[in-house]
């Protein structure tokens, strides 16, 4: 399979892989994935093989493989991508391109179905197409036992209180997506005010001034975490957090695949339906962004219009569910 993408993106394909795996109990399945988000795959029981789209593999190890691979899945209209499946699989499978030129390196072109899916469906798709059957929508994402006993270890010098992690950047190019530092500020104080909790502030490097700007509003009952562990580490410390307050960023669908019980906020560009929680067991909550009536949605739109009340009632319920409260 290659799939070189997002945090999200990359996620999204685990049900496609556990798939394969069970169609093919005894095939070595390789995956080839963005370098630096290959991480998410780590630990994953259904990959024999991880490779990162990085510069030697690109231009060295891959061209020598020849027709390795009996089957291929490609995802994406990368050319290079398409090029490379055609010169190591036997039967190259993936989506029909909008340069139709591309489609040559295609055995079989899938054409996407008319009506928007779900990603996780959307992602089936290839697999409908060659007649093997999914095996659940559930993303995977696993925590090795040393990751998980550092976190365990981290957490334990904040003492036995519920722990609650806020994921408080995005992308840089999307920033329309974020939710303002003063709404978590305000959930922030709400939960203080109610629970024996503590508050996780999550993000990396860019994030960090805005997580101290959290933490400084909460009168310092808050931990920064933005920017000071990798996307490993950040895995593990979310799997430790009783609940988790995100917008639609990767660390989301990570807290989506480990179980833990979530509160999403998504833009109107970006519908829950269609990237939220699936097979969630009713342990997540969408909160949806809508424009104002009469107005259409856009990226000019911020998501201040989400107000804090909202949020906080979805985490009660989500708590008063898991029986934290």
């Amino acid at each position: 399979m290659i799939k070189v993408a997002r945090i999200g993106d990359t996620l999204f394909v685990t049900p496609v892989i556990r798939a394969l795996r069970e169609a093919f109990p005894h095939a070595k399945i390789h995956v080839i994935a963005h370098p630096k988000r290959m991480c998410v795959l780590f630990n994953n029981p259904d990959i024999d093989v991880l490779w990162g789209w990085g510069l030697w593999n690109r231009l060295v190890h891959f061209p020598r493989m020849g027709a390795y691979f009996d089957l291929v899945l490609v995802y994406g209209e990368d050319g290079r991508l398409l090029k490379l499946a055609r010169k190591v699989g036997g039967l190259t499978v993936g989506f029909e391109q909008r340069d139709g030129a591309l489609n040559r390196y295609l055995d079989l072109p899938v054409r996407k179905a008319d009506t928007p899916l779900h990603a996780v469906d959307d992602r089936l798709q290839l697999l409908r197409a060659i007649g093997i059957p999914s095996r659940g929508k559930k993303l995977v994402y696993r925590v090795s036992r040393e990751e998980g006993e550092w976190a365990r270890a981290f957490m334990e010098r904040y003492g036995d209180t519920l722990r609650i992690g806020f994921q408080v950047g995005g992308y840089p190019t999307k920033a329309y997506r974020d939710w303002p530092a003063d709404h978590y500020v305000s959930l922030g104080r709400a939960i203080l005010e109610d629970l024996k909790a503590r508050i996780f502030l999550f993000g990396d490097r860019k994030d960090r001034r805005k997580a101290e700007y959290i933490r400084d509003g909460l009168g310092g009952r808050a931990v920064v975490l933005a920017g000071s562990t990798d996307l490993r580490k950040t895995g593990a410390l979310i799997s430790m957090c009783h609940a988790f307050v995100t917008t639609d960023t990767g660390p989301m669908h990570i807290a989506f695949a480990l179980d833990v019980p979530t509160v999403a906020i998504f833009h109107c560009m970006h519908p829950g339906r269609l990237l939220g929680p699936v097979e969630d067991g009713g342990r997540h909550r969408v909160i949806q962004m809508e424009p104002p009536p009469g107005v259409e949605c856009s990226r000019s739109l911020t998501m201040e219009s989400v107000g804090s009340g909202e949020v906080w009632e979805a985490l009660k319920d989500l708590l008063r569910g898991e029986g934290l409260i």
